[in-house]
């Protein structure tokens, strides 16, 4: 197979095609292209979708229409309407300040993958058993892929263990990276032991390579003139959450801002300029989300954290490493500041160390 335009790093993950057009997934994967072509590193952002999105949708709308749950249908079709105009905003902004690989990828056809000297799996639950179990392009399992000296960047695998079956499996793809780091320290010591490897480490999550300057200068214009409160309601409905912050807001006599990025009707339709644009300007942030929690210390804000339904480790890790682990809304206890001379300490050295395990895994740097 002929060669594509040959870049130095071919960055690999979930990005701007996610369900809901996960503004953490498509920010990381910005993020380490825009720090890698800062270094001078030529990197590309493959094009990958694991899944027909579009297909999902229609088929929920199909299924209801079958079973006459017509209140679903239109339910179903409304959630479809806003990713559709939510997905719009984010390939415009992929096409504005990314350089995408000129050819889309999936499943299918995710072997030909063949334009970069190496590859990174780029961080997020990319080593999480799916469904349908790993997802190869995530293992760099391809067939050119897989002859390159690859790197797992800050990788995670969710919030259950994998199980026997899962480990022999992870640990067959593991031999397609020469480097490997995950971003929740909570698991190191178990990843090294179901790899075998003792050369593991872990690194912070992308979105912390760059400073908040950079994110300023991409954030859209404040269109909300009063002193607000925000929310950022991931993944799932909490409606304890937004009772909380609507109490909170009222107390301080603040406006209510609320962003929703989950599965229902609920989905809100801003873009990722607008997103970053409500954190930086916000007075106080609420959020249940890991990406939402990342950039509120980048952006150096006020929060408070609602958990998740089922395991939340991998918020508990991004708090303790921070020294933060207060920020749990249950916490809370009308005073507690964060102090951001302390966290930017902490970041510093966290940056470090993660910069100098990508300068040490790209060759010919």
């Amino acid at each position: 197979m002929k060669q594509e335009n040959l870049y130095d790093i071919g960055i690999i993950s979930l990005n701007k095609t996610t369900r809901v057009c996960n503004f953490g997934a498509a920010l990381h994967s910005y993020a380490l292209h825009q720090y890698l072509n800062s270094i001078g590193i030529k990197s590309v952002i493959i094009d990958y979708k694991r899944y027909n999105i579009h297909a999902y949708y229609i088929n929920e709308i199909k299924n209801s229409l079958k079973i006459k749950y017509y209140k679903y249908t239109l339910e179903s079709f409304i959630q479809y309407i806003k990713y559709l105009i939510k997905q719009k905003k984010f390939n415009n902004f992929f096409d504005k300040y990314c350089t995408m690989s000129p050819k889309k990828y999936n499943k299918k056809n995710f072997e030909d993958i063949n334009i970069a000297k190496q590859y990174i799996c780029d961080s997020d639950i990319t080593w999480h058993p799916f469904s349908y179990g790993f997802d190869r392009a995530f293992m760099c399992d391809g067939k050119f892929m897989k002859k390159c000296n690859n790197i797992a960047y800050s990788v995670d695998f969710g919030s259950k263990p994998y199980t026997l079956e899962q480990e022999n499996e992870i640990r067959i793809y593991s031999k397609n990276f020469k480097y490997i780091s995950i971003r929740n320290t909570s698991k190191l010591n178990y990843i090294k032991k179901i790899l075998a490897r003792d050369d593991v480490i872990t690194t912070i999550d992308p979105v912390f390579l760059l400073p908040k300057e950079h994110y300023y200068k991409i954030c859209s214009k404040n269109k909300i003139k009063e002193n607000y409160v925000l929310v950022y309601n991931c993944e799932e409905n909490n409606e304890n959450l937004i009772k909380e912050a609507k109490k909170f807001a009222l107390e301080k006599n603040l406006k209510l801002k609320i962003i929703n990025a989950n599965k229902t009707k609920f989905l809100t339709t801003i873009g990722i300029e607008e997103f970053l644009s409500f954190i930086k300007n916000s007075t106080y942030f609420f959020t249940n989300g890991y990406h939402g929690i990342c950039l509120a210390i980048i952006l150096e804000k006020q929060f408070f954290v609602f958990p998740r339904k089922g395991n939340n480790n991998k918020i508990d890790t991004i708090l303790e490493m921070f020294n933060i682990k207060n920020r749990y809304w249950k916490d809370y206890t009308g005073n507690s500041n964060i102090n951001y001379n302390e966290v930017n300490n902490i970041l510093k050295e966290q940056k470090k160390l993660s910069i100098d395990f990508i300068t040490t895994s790209i060759e010919q740097i």
